[in-house]
């Protein structure tokens, strides 16, 4: 392949993390959100930019020789049409640049992660690859096999982009954020009003989360209907239910048990498990939430079993486009009442990013950068939505295009600044899905206490920093970029 022309690199003096992110391009009046719009504008300041380097490998892929792009993705299956955008896409990108062709290859979700590590240890594979937020995209800058975004796309366009605080490492960004995933609850108006329950007032609080349940169960249905073959809602609950007990302007708190700073059988991070027993021994949970997978689940959801299930906003879209609009309900997380920490407040949901990053051996990595930038323009991001429902991570969307009333609901707790940061992707992997997802599913299947679960998901952490010193070393210095941005 033809190299393409080096490029004149401005260098950023300002070497700094980003929080959480400037959403929408709005100002709001809450502390974290505006602690977390000026860390992301200090971080924008810091990223290595390259002004002219989308514009050049525009012009060269015009005319230039013939490019292939192999893309690795994912979100066909939380997001049902972006399969069709992206040929959509990459059709109208060869269109307007001949000499470039793609191969994209839609991966599944058991081999998503294994399929690109296999492939970044023989050093090649795909030019574009995509990541679910955090620490999946950060760990493959650990390992080498991805280079950072911002040395290929210039700070005016980032600037546009927003939840880039969870692929920052090292003053740069590594993976660009794609579209954004509010995890919401769904619930089933028609359920509450068969139960004798008002359809337009959810369970704000856990205990009326805990009076609703029953009164649902008694009328027949069952009250959650969520699946947990693969661990994941197991997870999951462990950032909406135990996310309750953390604060403060970063994601430290979830980090702190797994890098040794502090225990996961600490009241802190382990009282959520006294919780998560109430839902398994007073039968608010489907009897077959352990053996369907996690879409399966939200398929029984929507054939209308159960009365709440939890997913991410492009779902809650299909639940709505299934249902009816008049059938479906959006809510946050019902309030712990013991818990009473920083991030325990009325609408908070969590929030995160899927994202598309590029490979350290991609031999095209200005042209692939443009066509990420091409993704990101006005008229792709309209159609992204219109398409799949996914929502755009980029402030240039048109918000006024949002077809349902639970779909503005959603956005506007993430623009008011009531979010909090998604657990799983600030966690190591392995102390995620051998700790949160394994012991979640040991906690139903083996009845198990709210004290040896805890213990358990410990003995995980403190088996990963005894058998990964390198990569704890990297988790600590991420853990105190966090505090040496927001002061903590």
């Amino acid at each position: 392949m033809k190299k393409f022309l080096l490029l004149l690199i401005v260098v950023a003096v300002i070497v700094a993390m980003v929080a959480t992110f400037s959403l929408i391009g709005c100002k709001t009046t809450t502390t974290e959100t505006t602690t977390a719009a000026a860390a992301e504008t200090t971080a924008a300041a810091a990223e290595t930019t390259a002004a002219a380097a989308t514009t050049a490998a525009a012009a060269e892929t015009t005319t230039g020789e013939p490019v292939k792009l192999v893309i690795w993705w994912w979100g066909e299956q939380e997001a049902k049409g972006l399969e069709g955008f992206m040929k959509e896409s990459t059709e109208m990108y060869t269109k307007a640049h001949p000499n470039v062709t793609f191969d994209i290859v839609l991966q599944s979700t058991e081999s998503l992660v294994e399929a690109f590590r296999a492939a970044g240890a023989a050093g090649q594979g795909p030019d574009i690859q995509y990541f679910w937020g955090g620490i999946y995209t950060i760990e493959d800058a650990w390992n080498g096999y991805i280079v950072p975004i911002s040395d290929y796309i210039s700070k005016e366009e980032l600037n546009h982009v927003f939840t880039k605080n969870e692929q920052m490492m090292d003053g740069k960004i590594w993976g660009l954020p794609w579209y954004m995933v509010p995890m919401v609850f769904g619930y089933n108006k028609d359920i509450f009003t068969k139960a004798g329950l008002d359809p337009e007032k959810p369970p704000a609080t856990w205990t009326e989360l805990m009076t609703d349940s029953e009164a649902i169960k008694k009328a027949g249905y069952s009250p959650f209907e969520l699946g947990n073959q693969e661990g994941i809602q197991g997870g999951w609950m462990q950032g909406w239910l135990g996310g309750q007990w953390m604060g403060g302007k970063s994601p430290r708190d979830f980090m702190a048990p797994a890098i040794g700073k502090a225990s996961y059988t600490d009241p802190k991070y382990a009282t959520w498990w006294k919780y998560y027993g109430m839902l398994r021994d007073k039968g608010y949970l489907n009897n077959d939430y352990e053996s369907i997978q996690l879409y399966q689940g939200m398929e029984e959801f929507m054939a209308g079993k159960g009365a709440f299930s939890f997913g991410v906003l492009s779902s809650a879209v299909s639940w709505i486009n299934t249902m009816g609009a008049d059938k479906v309900g959006l809510m946050s997380a019902p309030v712990v009442e013991e818990a009473g920490n920083g991030w325990t407040k009325p609408n908070m949901i969590d929030v995160s990013s899927q994202v598309l990053a590029i490979t350290k051996w991609s031999k095209n990595k200005e042209v692939a950068a443009d066509f990420l930038v091409f993704l990101h323009s006005a008229e792709r991001l309209k159609a992204m939505y219109l398409e799949s429902g996914a929502p755009p991570c980029d402030d240039r969307f048109d918000q006024s295009l949002l077809k349902t009333e639970q779909e503005k609901w959603a956005l506007k707790q993430v623009t008011a600044g009531n979010w909090f940061y998604h657990n799983e992707n600030y966690l190591p992997v392995k102390v995620n899905t051998d700790g949160n997802y394994v012991v979640a599913q040991q906690f139903i299947d083996e009845k198990l206490t709210p004290e040896v679960a805890a213990k358990r998901v410990d003995d995980v952490a403190k088996l990963y920093r005894n058998t990964e010193p390198d990569r704890l070393k990297q988790m600590i210095a991420w853990y105190d970029s966090f505090g040496q941005v927001f002061g903590e």
